[in-house]
């Protein structure tokens, strides 16, 4: 995670929010579903709505047009 200040003031945990960062090495595509309330990201008394970024990477994901244009080349 990286936190992020919503606004300039003392920081304290009711203007922060932040970023999200998961890395995956699937082979499969994967639907991913993310939701703030349900990692418990906000503390419970959080009453105002807070703007969050997710960033998910899989990298292990290759798809066929993919495995068609990859070439590996092994000199010995």
């Amino acid at each position: 995670m990286i936190p992020i200040a919503l606004r300039e003031d003392r920081l304290r945990e009711e203007i922060m929010t932040g970023i999200l960062i998961q890395v995956k090495d699937k082979a499969a595509i994967e639907v991913v579903d993310i939701n703030a309330d349900e990692l418990h990201f906000f503390p419970a008394d959080c009453k105002l709505p807070r703007p969050y970024i997710m960033i998910v990477m899989q990298l292990g994901l290759q798809t066929a047009s993919d495995m068609r244009h990859c070439t590996m080349y092994l000199f010995i």
